[in-house]
């Protein structure tokens, strides 16, 4: 991604207005922005302006053509609606409204909170750093060492 320019911007608008989409996961509530085409080259340019990734899609009818998908996902999807939101038509700002009110019903990703679940805030001495499936994780030592507790005090019991 490079410098974005003005024109670039009013190319997005265009294109997106006409050919993308957007929807938030059910589970999450992750907001995707994305766009189909057979032809690869409008959706390099979108990467390159803005960044996401490009999916080759199978399709479900043998004469259909294959296609290409582009999305970009999360908080960087959100801002780029922000940034064209008055640029595109009134049928498509109602569509990113009721996206977005779908979206904030979610809570934050726990990457982006500042407190654990039970309400600690995560500051450098209450925070370890922990390898969970491959990706590092904050943890908060206060509940850590109340769940440690916990369990050491179950296993009293049951000696």
């Amino acid at each position: 991604m490079g410098m974005v320019t003005t024109v670039d911007l009013a190319w997005a608008v265009g294109f997106l207005e006409g050919e993308g989409f957007l929807y938030s996961r059910k589970d999450s509530g992750t907001m995707i922005l994305a766009a189909n085409q057979v032809e690869r080259w409008p959706l390099d340019r979108l990467l390159r302006i803005f960044g996401g990734r490009i999916s080759a899609r199978g399709t479900q009818n043998p004469r259909w053509q294959p296609q290409w998908k582009w999305e970009i996902c999360g908080p960087r999807a959100v801002g780029i609606l922000f940034t064209l939101y008055c640029d595109l038509s009134p049928k498509r700002q109602a569509q990113i409204r009721e996206a977005l009110r779908r979206w904030r019903t979610f809570p934050a990703h726990a990457s982006v909170r500042n407190n654990c679940v039970n309400g600690h805030v995560y500051t450098k001495k209450s925070t370890r750093m922990v390898v969970m499936f491959g990706k590092l994780a904050r943890r908060c030592r206060i509940c850590a060492t109340a769940s440690h507790r916990r369990w050491v005090e179950k296993k009293r019991r049951a000696s």
